[in-house]
């Protein structure tokens, strides 16, 4: 007899990070069904009680680099709590490493002595990676571990490839390094991450239903046009049915319909509308 739960899932943030998950669960002896979803960062699972535990599930997770959480109720919640409160801290931190290194790199404070100022901002982008970016290198490690990849590893590769050459030229002399990319890069996407979270608070979808309500009360009170015209409003509310279609002839693509009846080109195209315009 099976038993479905849906396990809350920490350090999804790509289609590949799902995609992962999914396969590591799939590949579970006595998991029946799995579904992700990358929005809702959850696992629904099917499993077998008497072949697999939750224990189990959660630790095949893990070793794909990601947090399967088995404690329902208050436990989840603290868990999402701490790990929003540790991104919010890493954002800031890198934020202050960043400013630090454009300061010392573009500011002119080194003009005389570059070797120095490099020097410095050697050890401010290794601060950054360390205390900032680390998630971002043991994510990718385990990625790899599997051969596979995900957001992380992009993050890891361009932040570490801009270091290590930046420390070689640092100590060939150079006046000129990269260690700003590495600490821009990674306050940039942490930056966007902790967005992101935010935005999941007051809104589904990864916080998109939040950006497009407020959106239509913006138009809406200050008497502008919409950002979803009839012909977008017809494709949203077809989809339902195009998806029936398709699943009954075994998940055949299906094309949406042209509802401008050929004149798409002639329509003027997509403009956000602003009340200063």
């Amino acid at each position: 007899m099976t038993e479905s739960r849906i396990f809350p899932v920490l350090g999804m943030m790509c289609a590949a990070c799902s995609a992962n998950v999914e396969r590591k669960l799939r590949k579970t002896p006595g998991v029946v069904d799995v579904s992700v979803s990358l929005p809702g960062r959850t696992a629904s699972v099917e499993y077998d009680p008497s072949v697999v535990t939750p224990e189990d599930l959660r630790r095949e997770v893990a070793a794909a680099g990601y947090q399967l959480v088995i404690d329902g109720g208050a436990g989840v919640e603290d868990v999402q709590r701490r790990a929003f409160v540790d991104l919010r801290r890493r954002t800031l931190l890198s934020w202050v490493f960043a400013a630090l290194v454009m300061l010392f790199s573009m500011g002119g404070l080194f003009r005389d002595r570059p070797f120095v100022g490099n020097l410095l901002c050697l050890l401010l982008a290794a601060a950054c990676i360390v205390f900032c970016g680390r998630t971002f290198f043991v994510t990718a490690l385990q990625q790899a571990k599997h051969r596979s990849a995900n957001m992380d590893t992009l993050v890891a590769l361009s932040t570490g490839i801009s270091f290590l050459f930046s420390l070689w030229l640092t100590f060939s002399g150079s006046a000129h390094t990269w260690f700003d990319s590495v600490t821009m890069i990674t306050s940039f996407v942490l930056t966007g991450r902790l967005l992101e979270e935010k935005a999941k608070k007051v809104g589904g979808h990864g916080g998109m239903d939040f950006i497009m309500d407020y959106r239509l009360v913006y138009c809406l009170q200050n008497g502008l046009p919409l950002d979803m015209d009839v012909y977008d409003m017809a494709e949203w509310c077809c989809l339902g049915e195009l998806t029936r279609i398709s699943l009954e002839n075994g998940s055949a693509p299906v094309a949406i319909p042209d509802f401008t009846r050929g004149a798409w080109n002639r329509i003027q195209g997509f403009h956000y509308a602003f009340k200063n315009e």
